[in-house]
């Protein structure tokens, strides 16, 4: 066991040692455990009743009521922006163009996702 931890914290100080120093400053990349410790919370927040039998139900009906017809919004601006493009020539058709679409139809298919947990 002590041999598998040692070649854990060996495999850890070289990737820290040696991983991209741009990213130092940003937040939650500068060490590996703000992302583990985020979900080992968020499991405590989620998988145990008693931890959230203290709080009232967040009265979400006026928030949801705003981002509902937002979300619509958002997927009608992508279908128009899809047919828009299905239109067009294939000569017309510029990379960023497909790019921006399906990264956008990406965004909203996460965010939609997400929503939803």
């Amino acid at each position: 066991m002590a041999g598998t931890l040692e070649t854990l914290w060996n495999k850890y100080t070289w990737a820290f040692e040696n991983g991209d120093r741009r990213m130092d400053s940003w937040f939650l990349v500068h060490s590996p455990f703000p992302v583990p410790l985020l979900f080992v919370f968020s499991l405590l927040v989620v998988a145990s009743p008693w931890f959230m039998s203290r709080w009232k139900p967040l009265r979400l009906a006026g928030p949801l009521a705003a981002y509902n017809p937002g979300l619509v919004a958002l997927s009608g601006y992508l279908f128009c922006e899809v047919f828009s493009i299905l239109g067009r020539k294939p000569e017309q058709i510029t990379f960023l163009q497909v790019c921006h679409v399906l990264q956008s139809m990406g965004c909203s298919q996460i965010c939609a996702t997400e929503s939803r947990c």
